[in-house]
Formats: structure tokens, C-alpha cells, sequence
């Protein structure tokens, strides 16, 4: 099985990711551009050793990604939809409210299991955990990422170039593949023309050319 139909698999039957998780390969894309873990909209119990209870402020703008893990859509007094959406990052989960009038532009981007950033305000009531009140969404997608790959010298890029070239014909998309030849200090673009996408072929990559020489950085994007 293929990484995402493992960890898939693991989330149906046991209802926890077990060998890796869905966000791994976009860590470095994440840190470029969320503000705020879900941890810190978690009101932590008085007996634990996080005394400092929820680390957002109400009225805070902050800007959290990851996957949409369940979603529940109920209606106004107006008969307008709007959705309960509860997103997952790496280290926990949090509810956001998506009103109407944004439910209504950003309806497709909320499918679950989707990658998505959301922007928004905080909402904080007295002993419970923090929301965040949905202003944007912005899917993974438009964020791209960059995928270094290192060679010790001109010499064993040479000897490894076509293989390297087949690899990236596999996977077509808008990250960046950038190599970096150590002797020299040199750094080669392979430029848009040669865009793969990087969760598609990150393990074939650590696998052909060593982990070690495989890097992942996020580029900004603006939510």
C-alpha cells in the first residue's frame, strides 16, 4: 500500500495514525504559515502540567492548518446552511464555525480529509476550549513547496541525472526542485517546466537518493 492508503487504513481501524501522518510531507509549508497550533486553543485541566490554560486570546487573528476531520452542518432560523468543521494539525484539534455567508464560499474546500489553512478570529468562553470564527479558506494546494536534493559533486549528479529525471517524470505539479551540489556550493533551478508535486514522490526520492539529501522547505503563502 501506498503511504496514504496505509495511514487511511490505520485512521478507519483504529482511529489514530500509527506508522506516520497525512501532514508529515507538509510540516515545512505549515510552519511558513499558521500562526497558532490547535494546542493552544486547548483549555488544559487544572492537574496537568500546562497551567497556563488556553494560549489564544479572544478577538486574536490566527491562522491554523490541517485536515478537515469531520463536519457538521446545521441551518439558521433563515434556513441558511452553516458548519461545525473540526480540523486536525499534527498535535491535536480544533472546532471552527463557518457562518453562512462563508459556508457558502468555501462549502467545497471543507470536504473531509481536505487540506486546508483557515483564517480567523478566536472565540473564547470561560471553561471551555477556544473556536475560531472562519473568515478564509485557503487549500494546501496554492501554498507549493520546494524539494531540495543534494549531490556531493558535479561528478554524481552526472552518473545519477537520468535517473533522477525519471523519477521526476512521475509526478507533475507546482513544487519547486532545486539541487545543490556541495563541492562546488553550487545551487541549480530546475524551474517551473520540471514542477513535480512533492508528496507524490518524496519517499521514491529519500529511497533512490538518500533521506539525508532530500529536504522539504514550505514557501509563503499569504491567507
Amino acid at each position: 500500500f501506498s503511504e496514504s492508503e496505509r495511514l487511511a487504513m490505520e485512521k478507519e481501524v483504529l482511529g489514530i495514525y500509527v506508522s506516520g501522518h497525512p501532514l508529515r510531507s507538509d510540516e515545512a509549508l505549515m510552519k511558513q504559515v499558521v500562526t497558532r497550533q490547535t494546542s493552544d486553543f486547548i483549555l488544559e485541566d487544572s492537574d496537568t502540567v500546562n497551567l497556563a490554560g488556553i494560549l489564544v486570546q479572544d478577538g486574536e487573528r490566527a491562522v491554523i492548518g490541517g485536515l478537515v476531520e469531520g463536519k457538521t452542518i446545521k441551518y439558521t432560523r433563515q434556513n441558511q446552511a452553516m458548519a461545525f468543521v473540526t480540523i486536525e494539525d499534527l498535535v491535536g484539534v480544533v472546532e471552527v464555525i463557518v457562518f453562512p455567508r462563508d459556508f457558502e464560499k468555501y462549502a467545497n474546500l471543507l470536504e473531509e480529509d481536505s487540506k486546508v489553512f483557515v483564517a480567523g478570529r478566536v472565540s473564547v468562553e470561560e471553561g471551555k476550549n477556544a473556536k475560531l470564527i472562519c473568515e478564509k479558506v485557503v487549500p494546501f494546494s496554492e501554498g507549493t513547496k520546494e524539494v531540495w536534493i543534494r549531490f556531493g559533486d558535479m561528478a554524481e549528479y552526472e552518473q545519477k541525472k537520468d535517473q533522477l529525471t525519471q523519477i521526476l517524470s512521475l509526478s507533475e505539479g507546482k513544487d519547486e526542485v532545486i539541487l545543490y551540489l556541495a563541492a562546488e556550493r553550487a545551487v541549480k533551478r530546475l524551474g517551473p517546466a520540471n514542477g513535480i508535486r512533492a508528496d507524490g514522490l518524496l519517499e521514491e526520492l529519500k529511497l533512490q537518493f538518500g533521506t539525508e539529501n532530500i529536504q522539504i522547505k514550505g514557501k509563503k503563502l499569504n491567507i
